[in-house]
């Protein structure tokens, strides 16, 4: 095989080292492994590396040219700036300004931000891209005592 996996360490160090002890100028393949392993040790971690980079990227995740966008084949999901994609909540779309300015339409978001009271959303619809910030509004008993001087 080309990339020799099927011999032993001692048969792929063979080659490198000029042969077996035996011949003029070589070493036996015990030295040749001896002085050199933190080199070999090194080239085989790379191709490690290098393998299961492909492997990854190959295994049903694909990614836009800016890697923005991510889509995973095997679970249907996609992600945006590694966030997952949802419909819009309710509760968003139902606000007459979001009715304004998308017409009725209910495009998929990306939670971006999400805490007890306020939740931030991208949304990405044609060729614009919106930061929309719900907050939610305060309860009867979580309002300031406030009195009317008049």
């Amino acid at each position: 095989a080309a990339c020799r996996n099927d011999m032993g360490v001692e048969a792929r160090a063979l080659p490198l080292c000029g042969g077996v002890g035996g011949r003029p100028g070589g070493m036996d393949a015990a030295t040749y492994l001896a002085e050199h392993s933190s080199e070999l040790k090194t080239a085989a971690e790379q191709q490690i590396a290098e393998s299961n980079a492909k492997i990854s990227a190959s295994r049903g995740l694909f990614k836009d040219a800016m890697g923005n966008l991510e889509v995973n084949i095997q679970t249907c999901e996609v992600y945006l700036r590694k966030r997952m994609l949802m419909p819009t909540p309710r509760d968003i779309c139902s606000q007459e300004d979001f009715s304004a300015v998308f017409g009725g339409k209910e495009p998929f978001c990306a939670v971006t931000q999400s805490n007890e009271f306020r939740t931030f959303v991208t949304i990405i619809d044609s060729d614009h891209t919106y930061e929309v910030h719900a907050w939610t509004p305060l309860k009867s008993q979580d309002k300031p005592n406030m009195k009317v001087v008049g």
